[in-house]
């Protein structure tokens, strides 16, 4: 068995509440590219 090695992974686990409702999503703060979450629904034009 090898010697373990240490990975860093950069990610912000981010938490928000929108219109009552709790929501979470974790980007890849190398790239801003999002890995996994969930997003409100927002009617179009809204934002």
């Amino acid at each position: 068995m090898e010697e373990p090695e240490l990975i860093y992974a950069p990610w912000w686990f981010i938490e928000y509440r929108m219109g009552g409702k709790s929501f979470s999503v974790i980007i890849d703060a190398c790239n801003g590219s999002v890995i996994a979450g969930q997003r409100p629904w927002v009617p179009k034009g809204v934002i």
